[in-house]
């Protein structure tokens, strides 16, 4: 039981870790601009927000510099069916994050 407690807890802070790397805050914001140019910190959050509700239920949420925005663009094609994004609202906030954050 001890064992399962301690495994629980361990997930759980890394979960939490992981989602502070991944959050876009205001230092990267010019350099988000300079990949996307009318980004904004709010835009860009929204796009991590729905990234990390939609993508996180099946496998753990990638940094996006750790792909181009070109091999984003390849990967989401396949994953905005399978995580059910469907509205381009959503799937453009999404894309923004990445591209703006891409390697």
């Amino acid at each position: 039981m001890k064992k399962v407690i301690v495994g629980t807890l361990i997930f759980l802070v890394a979960c939490t870790a992981a989602s502070k790397v991944l959050k876009p805050t205001m230092e990267q914001l010019p350099a988000m601009q300079q990949k996307v140019p009318d980004i904004t910190l709010e835009r860009a959050g929204q796009g991590y927000t729905i990234y990390k509700h939609k993508c996180s239920g099946c496998h753990r949420l990638y940094a996006a510099s750790e792909h181009t925005a070109a091999q984003w663009d390849g990967i989401l094609i396949k994953m905005f069916p399978k995580a059910k994004v469907h509205d381009e609202t959503s799937q453009s906030l999404i894309v923004d994050y990445l591209h703006a954050l891409s390697k």
